[in-house]
């Protein structure tokens, strides 16, 4: 009885944005390691250390963390599936702005920020 119930289109249909949305919810921190710990020779690297990567990329956890009461609001408020959208289109933007936008530091850990609160809106 589960499987037919999953079969359905919109079950299906959300499953499916929400398998997307946790894939780019995982990319982010793989993506954005290779951004900043990639030599500078390559043209896109910042050439940084593990350990300072690794602390550069806390506040994206906590972002996620305070990004949640704002979640559950919105999903109170206008459901579930307006938020799940919400949350994905925060995440397209910041990855398609990343393409543009990843010529330093600064830029780079504000795009996994706003991909990190855009993941908080979609779960």
């Amino acid at each position: 009885m589960d499987l037919r119930i999953a079969r359905r289109q919109a079950v299906l249909l959300v499953n499916v944005a929400t398998a997307f949305v946790g894939f780019g919810m995982f990319a982010d921190p793989l993506v954005t390691r290779q951004l900043l710990q990639a030599p500078t020779g390559t043209g896109y690297g910042q050439g940084l250390e593990a350990v300072t990567t690794g602390l550069l990329l806390a506040p994206t956890s906590v972002a996620f963390g305070a990004a949640a009461p704002l979640s559950a609001f919105l999903t109170r408020r206008y459901g579930g599936v307006f938020t799940l959208g919400d949350g994905a289109l925060c995440m397209g933007i910041a990855y398609i702005a990343r393409i543009w936008f990843s010529h330093g530091v600064g830029p780079v850990l504000v795009g996994s920020l706003v991909v990190s609160v855009g993941a908080s809106l979609a779960f």
